[in-house]
């Protein structure tokens, strides 16, 4: 009985030994910790770099080991060519460390080893991260660079990396014949690296340029392919038909219709319409492409006496313009049928 509570008590102050001795452990962890040698660089970790010249590492005790090359380490895609050059010390507790040779996108680490202070103290870190980024942003839009467009109330435009200036209305400017009464209102960011800019007035005619200025990455590279190039497209397309105005037939069986510009949908029997007590049953059958303007209509039906017309109306140019001004085209045979063509 003796025994058993001998080893009860050998069991009690083990545990609490244990508990002792944890505790201590603990203890001693938190001054190992803040004993560590802190370090900081400059440019500060996590930096977008588009080379590598020279990092700063300053340490908050004195250490050794620094002035060997050996103990600087590069690793990571964004290495390229690039190697440690030299060591030089910067005062203070601070060396400057040099690299040659090309780097390339990606990551890239600098990784220190053996270096200790003089009681054999280690650092809290020994890795630093950077980010290569050699190349200047690039721009897209919507409506696409080169799009034909008929008005512009706004313009989306997607970096393809993070940028300043882009947010800033006065960093963007049109210039060309199409820029009719075209200004730039505003710009806004849309988040991430997107951006709507905002115009009042309408375009002419004609080609325009949207110009960007001061906007770069954090490099300050500047915007590679800086003038987006539109066309503005305001009015319809004109139409003459063949035969002219004034001619007679006495039963058409084909129109051929040349418009002023490219069209679009010219091939569909169903964008063109005959109206008009002329017509009688006639309609257009088919419709064939002879040259990059001009159409042939196949009609199938009997004409009547009088006047009928050729209505386009599901024909568009490739600005998507309807506004389809009027031509007539009179065809007047023996039997007095006319027909006019109009849009």
């Amino acid at each position: 009985m003796r025994r058993s509570i001998f080893v009860f008590g050998i069991l009690v102050c083990g545990i609490a030994a244990v508990g002792a001795c944890r505790k201590n452990q603990i203890e001693q962890s938190d001054i190992d910790a803040s004993n560590l040698v802190a370090v900081t660089t400059n440019p500060p970790e996590g930096s977008y770099l588009g080379q590598l010249t020279s990092v700063v590492f300053s340490f908050s005790q004195p250490v050794t080991g620094m002035d060997t090359l050996a103990n600087i380490q590069l690793s990571g895609s964004g290495v390229g060519t690039s190697n440690v050059t030299g060591v030089y010390a910067a005062g203070g507790n601070a060396y400057t460390v040099s690299f040659s040779g090309a780097v390339t996108n990606g990551g890239l680490q600098i990784k220190l080893s053996n270096i200790r202070t003089s009681e054999n103290q280690s650092l809290r870190r020994d890795t630093f991260f950077y980010n290569i980024d050699t190349t200047n942003p690039l721009v897209s839009s919507v409506p696409a660079i080169g799009s034909l467009i008929k008005s512009l109330p706004s313009i989306d435009l997607t970096y393809s990396k993070a940028v300043t200036g882009a947010n800033i209305a006065a960093n963007y400017s049109l210039s060309g014949a199409g820029v009719g009464s075209l200004t730039v209102s505003s710009a806004q960011s849309l988040g991430g690296n997107r951006y709507r800019i905002f115009f009042s007035g309408t375009p002419g005619t004609a080609g325009f340029s949207l110009l960007i200025q001061n906007v770069q990455d954090a490099q300050a590279r500047p915007l590679s392919g800086s003038t987006l190039n539109f066309v503005a497209d305001v009015s319809g397309p004109t139409m003459t038909a063949q035969p002219v105005n004034g001619s007679t037939t006495a039963q058409p069986a084909q129109i051929d219709i040349t418009f002023s510009e490219q069209v679009q949908n010219a091939l569909l029997p169903a964008s063109y319409s005959l109206t008009g007590g002329g017509k009688g049953s006639l309609t257009v059958s088919g419709v064939t492409q002879l040259t990059t303007y001009k159409y042939r209509l196949a009609l199938s039906g009997t004409a009547a006496n009088g006047l009928f017309s050729i209505l386009p109306a599901g024909v568009t140019d490739l600005a998507a313009n309807v506004d389809l001004q009027e031509v007539d085209d009179a065809r007047r045979n023996r039997s007095e049928l006319i027909s006019k063509a109009a849009y």
